[in-house]
């Protein structure tokens, strides 16, 4: 590869990438909750005779006052963030920017959410101060200079949107050899290779439950069928494009096939049809048997 074939390649792999998909997460902006206490780290070590280590407590009862919070960022980042996106690295993960809207509004609604219980734990704060007396007991005269205010806490406790282009080698503005530019090319593709892999993974998961559902003869959950709806209904931004700007045809093409085989039936339809039923867990058998072929192709 010549120099200017070189500079060529990795001009077109970051315009491809860049122009097709993006790096997504949230980052938690918090009073700290945890904290070392040198008091009773000494006690402890007196105590026991220990050598190593360091004491530490929780400021806040999590048990009760921060609960709602946690389960606000979990709800949205197990049952959306995870969903709609793929690995990457350094906390962040991949989408194709055909789903970055559908990704953002499920990320505003949680933001609207976590502001608002942050707000009300912010208002009941003198309980909140009361409850974290009774859980730290002696310990808490030690650490009251650690809590912030009310106004403080509502002011430092955040979720914010993180959204970044793909970083890439020549990012770091130096010159690299033809060899730096295949080492570039194949972390890229071992990247997508990972990514793909791991929606396989989920799509196989889900229709197996599936089938095991239908083929029992026990009550069908309608958590079932939506879990594999909200993964195929996530596909637009799940499926990347490589570093030409492909998508996954395979992928598209047994996203279909699951929707036109699997999720076409209503489900009050399966509860009271048992032909029916074994019907679709001989169709789900069949879409499980292809998309473990699919996964034999991973490593």
């Amino acid at each position: 590869m010549t120099t200017n074939e070189s500079k060529k390649h990795k001009k077109n792999v970051k315009n491809v990438l860049r122009s097709k998909a993006m790096l997504v997460g949230a980052h938690k902006k918090c009073v700290r909750e945890k904290v070392k206490v040198a008091v009773a780290t000494e006690l402890v070590k007196g105590k026991y005779k220990c050598v190593n280590g360091k004491y530490e407590t929780y400021l806040y009862d999590r048990e009760t006052d921060m609960v709602e919070l946690n389960r606000v960022y979990h709800t949205w980042y197990d049952h959306h963030h995870k969903v709609m996106t793929r690995p990457w690295e350094h906390g962040m993960r991949i989408i194709a920017k055909k789903g970055l809207k559908k990704w953002e509004a499920a990320f505003d609604a949680a933001k609207i959410a976590y502001s608002a219980e942050v707000q009300r734990i912010g208002d009941r704060w003198d309980e909140v101060m009361q409850n974290a007396k009774e859980v730290n007991g002696d310990l808490f005269e030690h650490i009251e200079h650690l809590y912030p205010s009310a106004e403080g806490f509502v002011k430092t406790t955040s979720l914010e949107k993180a959204i970044r282009p793909i970083p890439m080698a020549d990012d770091l503005r130096v010159s690299l050899s033809d060899s730096d530019v295949e080492v570039v090319r194949e972390q890229l593709r071992m990247q997508h290779e990972k990514g793909l892999k791991d929606v396989y993974e989920r799509l196989c998961d889900g229709v197996r439950h599936a089938r095991k559902q239908l083929s029992d003869g026990k009550r069908i959950h309608s958590s079932v069928l939506h879990n594999i709806e909200d993964i195929v209904s996530a596909l637009d931004g799940l499926n990347v494009p490589d570093e030409n700007g492909n998508i996954n045809q395979d992928l598209e093409d047994i996203g279909n096939k699951i929707t036109s085989e699997l999720l076409d039936t209503d489900l009050k339809e399966l509860k009271k049809d048992d032909e029916l039923k074994a019907k679709k867990a001989e169709k789900a058998g069949e879409l499980v048997d292809e998309l473990e072929d699919k996964l034999k192709g991973y490593v």
